[in-house]
């Protein structure tokens, strides 16, 4: 369901236009696109959270053996509730930008404001929020692995510099 691309397509989705049916990947695009008059305006803000969960899951799910998932996302041979999956995959999304984001600092030096900045409104802005800071870190780097793009739904946009 999440991408069509892969053996796990069952070509089968909540979303179908004229009976096709859209994998998840693709809803952004879809909810936000500027073709027609207005279908469905303001839908994507409603679902942009319940598609960005799916896809930090999905990701994670991928990584591995199913095996693996299981093992990492239970307690006491129990396998853990949806939620409690997407609250340990934040803990370690923040773990790991925090680590970036800190890692950068220190390598920039005093070269960081200038690097790590955006343009909004003509006025320069030092980034201040890991995520953003890590993600550019990674590109920067070309450390970027599949799932640097997970923030996207957490962090406020910002105009590259």
């Amino acid at each position: 369901m999440w991408d069509d691309t892969t053996d796990h397509w069952g070509k089968d989705s909540f979303l179908n236009i004229q009976g096709h049916p859209i994998a998840i990947v693709y809803w952004k695009a879809v909810y936000t696109s500027k073709q027609g008059t207005g279908w469905m305006p303001g839908q994507w803000k409603l679902l942009k959270g319940n598609v960005f969960n799916w896809k930090v899951l999905v990701k994670r799910w991928r990584k591995g053996t199913p095996d693996q998932f299981w093992e990492e996302f239970s307690e006491g041979g129990k396998p853990l509730g949806y939620k409690s999956i997407l609250s340990r995959l934040a803990v370690q999304r923040k773990a790991r930008n925090d680590m970036w984001a800190q890692k950068a600092r220190d390598e920039f030096g005093s070269s960081f404001d200038n690097t790590f900045s955006y343009v909004k409104n003509g006025q320069r802005h030092v980034k201040t929020k890991a995520g953003d800071i890590a993600k550019q870190y990674c590109l920067l780097k070309n450390i970027c692995d599949d799932d640097d793009d997970d923030d996207d739904k957490a962090e406020e946009e910002e105009e590259a510099p």
